[in-house]
């Protein structure tokens, strides 16, 4: 379903702050001494992303294009906003998109808050609204339960889509397995998938992983939705030249039974202010 999202702006908009959104991230101390880049720092910050992508189909279905801004504030006390346009050219329609979201830390439960809200004025090929609402509770040992609910509105039905799954950090690594249960307001069933992600944290890298498998909604052009047999694979590293600049790059292939294949290749620039 990543090709549908308004976030198809790559989940940047979750990763586009190098701390991790995770409630239980540690503190910075104030006599600490300046924190890498991937860390949580020691005061808030705006990060500013722009970047591209490119998409080759097969079975003569062309190329994707696509560009996209985005703006990240990050408090040191957890809480997150962010806003992001894209602008996307698929199957000859050109598309813009907008999109705003938070990340709110909560003490009782322990854990983050998140609610986005994207629209598209030409919706060819992207929703023309769509909104999302989650938690991740944050649990002892570094395990966390994450759920979500995502409702995407599009020319000619709704599509609804609830995400459950859970993870664990082990220091710097992060393993996580999560769940999608769609559904079509215009045929009757549910199209579930999974995805496993590793994530790895270094001091200049901030490296993901992602498998995905299932039954997935995708918008195979001029609004022709459907579910599909569907996998994917995601490798994305966001990495920091220095404490003020980073470059982000992300490669993916999806495959879609019965209707193509998909090679992605993003590449953006970051600066924080």
């Amino acid at each position: 379903m990543r090709a549908l999202h308004i976030s198809v702006l790559v989940a940047v908009a979750v990763a586009l702050s190098a701390a991790p959104s995770r409630a239980d991230a540690p503190a910075m101390p104030a006599t600490a001494a300046t924190p890498a880049p991937t860390a949580p720092q020691g005061q808030d910050t705006v990060d500013l992303e722009l970047g591209g992508s490119n998409d080759w189909l097969n079975a003569g279905r062309g190329m994707w294009h696509g560009s996209y801004a985005l703006a990240n504030f990050t408090s040191t006390s957890g809480f997150k906003a962010y806003a992001g346009a894209l602008d996307t050219v698929r199957f000859g329609q050109d598309d813009s998109g907008y999109v705003v979201g938070i990340y709110v830390p909560t003490k009782t439960p322990h854990g983050t808050f998140n609610a986005e809200y994207g629209f598209s004025p030409q919706h060819n090929n992207l929703p023309a609204t769509q909104w999302t609402a989650g938690y991740d509770l944050r649990l002892e040992n570094g395990y966390g339960v994450q759920g979500s609910y995502d409702n995407r509105s599009y020319t000619t039905l709704d599509a609804q889509i609830w995400h459950a799954g859970f993870d664990k950090y082990f220091g710097d690594d992060r393993l996580a397995y999560s769940t999608s249960f769609a559904a079509l307001s215009n045929v009757p069933g549910i199209a579930f998938s999974q995805t496993v992600s590793w994530s790895k944290t270094l001091p200049l890298d901030a490296v993901t992983v992602a498998a995905n498998v299932g039954r997935d909604v995708e918008n195979t052009g001029f609004n022709r939705i459907a579910v599909y047999d569907a996998a994917s694979l995601t490798v994305d590293d966001v990495h920091w030249v220095d404490p003020h600049a980073a470059v982000h790059a992300d490669v993916s292939y999806n495959s879609l039974a019965g209707a193509y294949q998909r090679f992605e290749v993003l590449l953006g620039l970051r600066l924080r202010f």
